[in-house]
């Protein structure tokens, strides 16, 4: 009775597994899913919004080992809010939109000045949107900066968005600033968020002739002398008051910021030669010991101290 009872409990669990998992790979399927690689967010013309959607093009994909880039599909739709634009998207791909390879989401100079709370909240309450995707301010159009970059070492331009970050560790000229991160600071009521600082290397340099402002690395995105395949940059930092785009942090005043926070491991800076004033000096410095900051608060007027450690 009892061998009765065990193999009758083996075969339904059988049977359950079977189903369970026939379902699920039947709607979970490559065929059946949009994989999304970038969202980038505008302020609309008719619409609250006009948002782009770049995916990965699975069905002309190329094989792994050869030269050839692999192909992107990128998508635009005015909403009136990021669920909407999604929702749209899915009905115009005829495939459910898929959020969990999403490395970047963009937004332009202009909408993050009026404020974004509203689309971080939606982007977080997504359960397939990865607190550690990058969050970037561009300072031309999100869907201009998705179009112009386009990765000269990497054929996988997903792979390009998953590491563009890593020089933040040893230049300090951006910050790895996150969704997660971002969503924290709007809900932290002693913190402010912050986003990487983007924009086009084609477009003209503000600052272009003034080689004082360049050799003291007090550049920013549309601002350095760089030229190559490359369309799009990413130099400096976007401050935020609460949800609002306030102002920007040239490289220079990034490096600080990163060391403050303890973000940055090695930067090189150039400072003016004591000998010869019309040249300057490059400086490769390593943090020693973690920064610590005082705040002395005994009167009126907060009194902060810094104290880091560096070595050359």
């Amino acid at each position: 009775m009892n061998k009765i009872v065990r193999n009758l409990f083996i075969f339904i669990l059988i049977i359950l597994f079977i189903l369970a998992f026939s379902s699920s790979y039947l709607s979970l399927s490559i065929d059946n899913l949009a994989y999304v690689l970038v969202i980038g967010i505008d302020k609309g013309k008719d619409s609250r919004l006009e948002v782009s959607f770049q995916f990965s093009n699975t069905k002309n994909a190329t094989e792994s080992g050869t030269s050839e880039k692999t192909p992107t599909i990128m998508d635009s739709v005015s909403a009136p809010s990021l669920s909407t634009a999604i929702n749209l998207m899915d009905s115009y791909m005829g495939k459910e939109l898929n959020m969990s390879h999403c490395k970047v989401i963009i937004f332009s100079e202009e909408l993050a000045s009026e404020g974004i709370s509203e689309e971080v909240f939606t982007l977080i309450n997504d359960t397939q949107v990865r607190p550690s995707a990058n969050i970037v301010v561009s300072k031309c159009t999100a869907k201009n900066y998705i179009q112009k970059t386009s990765p000269e070492l990497e054929n996988l331009i997903s792979k390009y968005y998953e590491i563009f970050t890593n020089s933040s560790k040893y230049t300090g000229f951006k910050p790895d600033a996150t969704i997660g991160d971002f969503f924290n600071a709007l809900i932290c009521k002693t913190c402010e968020p912050y986003a990487i600082l983007g924009g086009l290397t084609t477009e003209q340099p503000e600052n272009q002739g003034n080689n004082h402002i360049q050799e003291n690395y007090n550049v920013k995105a549309n601002q350095t002398p760089i030229e190559g395949e490359n369309g799009s940059e990413n130099i400096g930092m976007a401050a935020f008051k609460h949800d609002k785009l306030i102002g920007e942090l040239c490289a220079l005043e990034t490096i600080s910021f990163l060391t403050v926070k303890n973000s940055v491991d090695r930067f090189l800076i150039s400072i003016p030669d004591p000998d010869d004033t019309s040249s300057y000096l490059d400086i490769y410095l390593t943090a020693k010991d973690s920064t610590t900051v005082d705040i002395d608060t005994s009167t009126n007027s907060p009194y902060i101290k810094v104290k880091t450690r560096i070595y050359w």
